[in-house]
């Protein structure tokens, strides 16, 4: 797999997909969680930063049309990507 297809799939992977599926929630995260980490480790350098790991777990989890928006408009201040998951 080429880097730029990892992002474009990273920018793909949705959360919601997994529980409309019949995933449980917990489950689907865990599962997106995984993929993230195992994805963003083939993204070009550029994108390969605990920051776009957040980004990316963010768009998955909260939608494109949330996860475009700063996180203060969610009510949250700088978080990792790990502070992601625990949520």
């Amino acid at each position: 797999m080429d880097q730029e297809q990892a992002r474009n799939d990273l920018k793909r992977l949705c959360m919601s997909a997994l529980v409309a599926k019949g995933m449980m929630e917990k489950a689907a995260l865990d599962k997106t969680l995984k993929v993230v980490e195992r994805m963003s480790k083939k993204v070009p350098k550029g994108f390969f930063s605990n920051q776009h790991r957040a980004n990316f777990l963010r768009l998955a989890v909260l939608s494109p049309q949330w996860a475009k928006k700063p996180l203060s408009g969610l009510g949250a201040s700088a978080v990792g990507f790990q502070d992601l998951f625990r949520h």
